[in-house]
C-alpha cells in the first residue's frame, strides 16, 4: 500500500499570505510596546472586515490578495495602531517613481532606505514566480533580507532573487509592490470638535396666532 503523503499545513491552500503579512508587520513593530497575541486576533479580524468590504471575501482565501488590497489593509492597521496604542503608523513606498530592472538596484536602494535613520522598520515584500507570496522584511543588507515569514523562509539572498525575468528557481522581486512601515514617535493629538449649541427660538416664533 502507497504510503499517504504528508498532512497539508495551513497556508498550504489558502492565500491569506497578504493579511498574515501584515499582522507579522505590526507584531514586529510593536512586540515590546504591548501588543499581544490577542491584538493580532483582534487585527486580523478588521483585514478580513476590510477585504471584505473590497468584495474580495471570500475569494481572497484560495485566490490571495493584490498590492491594492495590501494598500487597503495598511489604512485599517494605520488605524488600529492610532486607536488602540497612540502612534502613527508610516508607510512608504522606497521605489514610486522609480524605473528598477536591476537587482543590485532593487537590493542598494531597499537598504539605503531601511537604514537611513535608527528608526525600526519593517518591510512588506511582493514576490512573484515561482511562488506568489507576500512576506515581511525585518532587515536588509545588499544581499541578503532576513523574513519574518508565516512559511518557512527565514532568509532571501541575493543570488535567490531575479527581476524582471522569470529565471528557474530564482524569485522574481517586485518592487513596486513593496512598502516600508515605522512608528513616529511623536504622540497623536486629537482634533478637539467644537459643538455649537443652537439659540433657544422663543415661543413666539413657533406659534403663529391667526389674525
Amino acid at each position: 500500500m502507497a504510503r499517504p503523503p504528508s498532512p497539508l499545513q495551513q497556508g498550504d491552500l489558502d492565500g491569506l499570505c497578504g493579511a498574515y503579512a501584515v499582522v507579522n508587520a505590526v507584531t514586529r513593530l510593536l512586540h515590546d510596546r504591548g501588543f499581544t497575541r490577542e491584538d493580532a486576533n483582534r487585527l486580523f479580524k478588521r483585514l478580513c472586515h476590510a477585504l471584505h468590504r473590497r468584495q474580495k471575501m471570500p475569494q481572497a482565501v484560495w485566490r490571495g490578495t493584490h498590492i491594492e488590497d495590501v494598500d487597503a489593509m495598511l489604512q485599517t492597521v494605520q488605524r488600529f495602531v492610532r486607536e488602540s496604542f497612540e502612534l502613527r503608523l508610516v508607510v512608504s513606498r522606497p521605489f514610486a517613481g522609480m524605473s528598477v530592472t536591476r537587482k543590485d538596484k532593487f537590493f542598494n536602494v531597499l537598504s539605503s532606505s531601511f537604514n537611513i535613520d535608527d528608526r525600526r522598520k519593517v518591510a512588506i515584500l511582493g514576490l512573484d514566480k515561482p511562488g506568489f507570496h507576500w512576506t515581511t522584511v525585518t532587515d536588509v543588507t545588499r544581499r541578503s533580507f532576513r523574513l519574518y515569514d508565516s512559511g518557512r523562509c527565514k532568509r532571501l539572498r541575493y543570488g535567490d532573487c531575479t527581476m524582471g525575468e522569470t529565471v528557474r528557481r530564482r524569485q522574481l522581486l517586485l518592487p513596486y509592490e513593496t512598502r516600508i512601515l515605522s512608528l513616529e514617535e511623536r504622540p497623536i493629538v486629537l482634533r478637539r470638535t467644537i459643538m455649537q449649541v443652537p439659540r433657544r427660538v422663543s415661543a413666539r416664533v413657533l406659534y403663529r396666532v391667526a389674525a
